[in-house]
């Protein structure tokens, strides 16, 4: 029997965080049975009822012989010497790594590819405690075609004042994307709920009764049949800017998962090039930048 350990970082329905937070691993019945069988416990009791309303900072353990198959945590760590991730920031507290395209924040199912997570214990051994099982250190993440600013905490302070800066949204992140077409205005507001899409379970989509979402954007250049825009999101919820963009009818230039058109691009042209907060221990102010990646700058000189 294996085990693991979630955090909750938000109010929500036992079955429907479990769910979302295993990103789909386990369909929401099998998280339901799971709950019924009396193999999950919140707070150090068994909870038995799936429509469980946790509260935040709640500690959920889950007990499943199938958690072995699909979080392969125990797997030998990968070698990084060949693999180019750039710190941009690091102190005693905190790091602020540069996450390259194509790479999980974490380990997904069967074979173990190298992921943010593993580089992280390789890079910091000395973590011990911090954050969730299979993600130490890990304060927000960002898709796996997606590239640019990750905040890794290496103390357990450190964590836990990031995470409730977070959910304060004191934690400012900028992001440049290409879209489809050109927005009527050139600044707007997107404040749509988001929520797994019920037919589709790996997508998510605009649902009522969603978690709030609020998304910023302003068009920094126009090309013919694209735009280049700077989105600040104030929440932070699973594919949000792709899905908001979506949504209003310009989705994300080669989003393979919400846009329909065909593009010349290996991924999804999203870059999180600024993060923006106050040091959670000395209260200093950290402002970091990165650079667009060379394959999304390729790509836009070809429609110049």
């Amino acid at each position: 029997m294996n085990k693991i350990k979630i955090n909750s970082t938000y109010d929500a329905r036992l079955d429907s965080y479990i769910s979302d937070e295993l990103n789909g691993k386990f369909s929401r019945n099998h998280v339901k049975n799971l709950i019924k069988s009396g193999r999950v416990s919140v707070n150090g009791k068994n909870v038995t009822k799936p429509s469980k309303i946790i509260k935040i900072n709640s500690e959920i353990l889950i007990s499943d012989h199938n958690l072995e198959k699909n979080i392969p945590h125990n797997s030998p760590l990968p070698n990084i010497e060949n693999i180019n991730i750039n710190v941009l920031y690091e102190d005693s507290f905190i790091a602020i790594v540069d996450k390259p395209p194509f790479i999980s924040m974490h380990p997904g199912n069967g074979k173990r590819k190298f992921n943010i997570s593993d580089y992280i214990q390789i890079k910091w051994p000395d973590i011990i405690n911090v954050g969730e099982n299979n993600r130490r250190g890990i304060v927000h993440r960002l898709d796996k075609d997606t590239s640019g600013l990750v905040i890794i905490a290496l103390k357990k302070i450190s964590y836990e004042k990031l995470i409730e800066m977070q959910k304060i949204r004191k934690i400012k992140k900028s992001y440049y994307a290409l879209v489809n077409g050109h927005p009527k205005k050139k600044k707007g507001i997107i404040d749509a709920p988001i929520g797994r899409n019920p037919k589709n379970r790996i997508k998510q989509d605009i649902i009522h009764g969603g978690k709030q979402a609020i998304t910023e954007y302003e068009i920094i250049k126009k090309y013919d049949n694209f735009s280049l825009l700077e989105i600040k999101i104030k929440t932070g919820r699973t594919h949000q800017i792709r899905v908001h963009m979506k949504a209003i009818g310009h989705p994300v230039v080669g989003d393979k998962k919400y846009n329909n058109f065909s593009h010349n691009i290996k991924r999804q042209f999203l870059h999180a090039y600024n993060i923006k907060f106050k040091h959670p221990i000395n209260d200093k102010i950290l402002d970091i930048n990165s650079e667009i990646p060379r394959d999304l700058n390729e790509f836009l000189k070809n429609l110049s």
